[in-house]
């Protein structure tokens, strides 16, 4: 359950799990595979947390990245 601007949207199991697969699909693609670091940078989304799961799908490991992000020298 998340709780957007506007809206509280629930998604269920079947509908991350989709949505995951798209994404994994894109990391395959960019050749993304096991032992690789994805840093997901976004709001507390259902976005964010589908492209965690394609990640974990794609046996990479997920690094977040906080919003706004500060990049130092």
């Amino acid at each position: 359950m998340f709780h957007l601007d506007d809206e509280v949207r629930t998604v269920d199991a079947r509908e991350m799990y989709e949505m995951a697969c798209v994404r994994a699909a894109r990391l395959r693609d960019a050749g993304v595979g096991p032992g690789d670091r994805v840093g997901v940078l976004g709001p507390n989304r259902p976005d964010w947390l589908a492209w965690a799961h394609g990640t974990w799908m794609r046996g990479a490991a997920v690094v977040p990245l906080p919003v706004p992000l500060r990049v130092r020298d």
